[in-house]
């Protein structure tokens, strides 16, 4: 099918090595980073923040980090307001959207403090409900085709839509995992449907809207369990995060339903205990489109070298591929990150440390 890309070219991947600093650019020392973490159940924000102490670590600079908790009870401007009376040389925002915490940025900007995004979208976005002028000092950029946590999930989620219209051999009939909370499901939601548009014999015969609160209990697991019931037509189910398949437990629900064997299950950013159950073949995930947050949090400390070298932002190089039981698969027990790129060598060479 036109605009459907093949298996070949999922398995492959599109990460490029990361920039290297100009000649003569003399790296910071001595600086100190405050970490706000969307949420530590959140594996994704959980390894990036992990990925920036470790960076910062050999950079010498010292951290603090705290968990956003997903920003029940409005955690997140908490930490914010936390992180601004440390005055630390900068702030790391892993996942709050600026819609959430736009006062705190304005305060950290009055305070001389910059801010740097990743995992979120600042608030000039176009997806957000009121579009404004961009809050953040900085926002990691990850690829040149894909430079904007929008544009890169897009992307990412046409990629996982495209394999499962691979699997399904266009006939695909999709349980759709719609996350409504903050501006990252929307495209998410738009990356499936763009490749469903692609694919004639393919559509979304029931589209489960949740949000953070529904990760915090049973409601999740419940509702997709729901799903599989209602809809023995369905041969895939997409989801978005890795913490998604684990808080919603989509494995059990999918087993429970005896559907292991007979459903494209696939979704995900290759965290390690999903790509276990991967591994297994009939665990009930089928496919993550794994990407390294680790290496982002390397990318968004490298962003930081840069700002505090008066340097523009540049992409990372941070792709993704299609990990799948017979592709890709890491070693057991680990994320996945790119065999053909050591992202970390790369960087500690290009920092000269």
């Amino acid at each position: 099918m036109q605009g459907v890309e093949p298996l070949s070219v999922l398995y492959k991947g599109n990460s490029v090595p990361p920039p290297v600093l100009p000649p003569g650019t003399k790296v910071a020392k001595h600086k100190s980073l405050y970490i706000i973490v969307c949420g530590y159940s959140a594996a994704a924000c959980a390894i990036e923040g992990d990925g920036v102490q470790a960076a910062a670590k050999a950079l010498g600079w010292s951290t603090t980090k705290v968990d956003g908790k997903l920003n029940v009870g409005n955690a997140y401007v908490a930490a914010f307001a936390q992180a601004i009376a440390a005055k630390p040389s900068a702030i790391v925002a892993v996942g709050p959207d600026c819609a959430t915490v736009s006062n705190s940025l304005k305060e950290a900007k009055a305070a001389g403090i910059p801010t740097i995004l990743t995992l979120g979208f600042d608030c000039n976005d176009p997806n957000n409900s009121a579009v404004s002028a961009p809050l953040y000092t900085r926002q990691l950029e990850f690829l040149p085709s894909a430079e904007t946590y929008g544009q890169e999930e897009l992307a990412r989620n046409k990629t996982i839509a495209d394999y499962i219209i691979d699997k399904t051999n266009g006939q695909a009939k999709i349980i759709e995992l719609y996350y409504r909370y903050q501006v990252l499901g929307a495209y998410e939601h738009d990356g499936l449907h763009d490749a469903l548009a692609d694919c004639p014999g393919c559509k979304v015969v029931d589209e489960v809207q949740y949000n953070n609160d529904d990760l915090a209990g049973p409601a999740l697991h419940q509702m997709i369990a729901a799903a599989l019931a209602q809809h023995p037509e369905a041969n895939a189910l997409f989801y978005n995060f890795s913490s998604t398949a684990q808080l919603g437990e989509i494995p059990g629900a999918v087993r429970a339903a005896g559907r292991e064997n007979n459903m494209v299950v696939a979704g995900g950013e290759g965290a390690a205990a999903n790509l276990e159950v991967v591994a297994q073949g009939n665990g009930g995930l089928t496919a993550e489109a794994a990407y390294s947050t680790q290496w982002a949090g390397w990318g968004v400390t490298d962003e930081l070298v840069r700002l505090f070298s008066g340097l523009p932002a540049v992409p990372e190089g941070i792709g993704w591929t299609m990990v799948d039981a017979t592709h890709n698969l890491p070693a057991t027990g680990q994320n996945w990150n790119p065999t053909n790129i050591n992202f970390i060598a790369d960087y500690e060479k290009s920092w000269g440390v």
